[in-house]
């Protein structure tokens, strides 16, 4: 069956981050975000019909922005430890 879900803003897909890991996320010279982890939020984003959105913090607020339900997604160079 389709699983429902529900996001924190309706039509996004909003992903935390601390974009000062090169080559996964990164900021450009116009002040927006790129990288393997932005592209693949991208792509998750396309699949679930939603529009991306990047909020750029520090790390350890990246990770507490999901548990806080600020962000539905955390991707910062995160790893199991």
């Amino acid at each position: 069956g389709d699983a429902t879900f529900t996001t924190v803003e309706e039509g996004k897909l909003i992903m935390s981050t601390n974009a000062a890991f090169p080559p996964y996320e990164m900021t450009t010279d116009d002040g927006g975000f790129e990288g393997i982890d932005v592209e693949v939020a991208q792509a998750i984003a396309e699949k679930l019909g939603l529009e991306l959105e990047v909020a750029d913090m520090a790390f350890n607020a990246a990770l507490t922005a999901v548990q806080t339900g600020q962000s539905d997604i955390a991707m910062a160079g995160i790893t199991v430890t």
